[in-house]
């Protein structure tokens, strides 16, 4: 089994949560830039997983809205080529977290102002081939259920 500590290759993807609020199918950018804002835990960077450690389903159900979530899959290559990192950053409860630093709280100045531009950089990449788990209505313990795309 693959060490979580190991350096990200940019061959490997990357699941992000984005909340229901952060997501409009309907239109050409379905992922808003909100779905990638940092909050005052994210001091080190937004949170990803890495795809080859945690499943959609495992990365829902450990959120603490679990069956409100979306699930973007994201290269880690394409994000690089954006002008950002993803690093390994190994913590409980699931395996493969990482982060990507250039997107955290707490930027001041020039690095504040350009956070904006990061932020719209990975809402373009989660296009709609990049959501491969979403919330539907039906059962489920919030009264939604999961629909996995594949």
């Amino acid at each position: 089994m693959k060490d979580e500590r190991e350096p990200l290759t940019d061959e490997e993807y990357v699941y992000r949560r984005a909340l229901m609020v952060d997501v409009d199918e309907n239109l050409e950018m379905p992922v808003a830039v909100t779905g990638f804002s940092p909050t005052k835990d994210d001091a080190g960077g937004i949170s990803v997983y890495r795809a080859g450690f945690v499943t959609p389903e495992e990365l829902d159900q450990a959120g603490r809205r679990s069956g409100e979530y979306y699930v973007v899959r994201l290269r880690v290559g394409e994000i690089r080529d954006r002008e950002m990192d993803v690093i390994a950053d190994p913590m409980e409860p699931l395996r493969g977290h990482a982060l990507i630093p250039e997107i955290r709280y707490g930027l001041k100045g020039n690095a504040k102002m350009r956070l904006r531009e990061l932020r719209l950089r990975l809402a373009q990449l989660a296009n709609h081939h990049a959501i491969v788990l979403r919330p539907t209505c039906g059962s489920g313990p919030s009264g939604l259920s999961k629909a996995p795309i594949r």
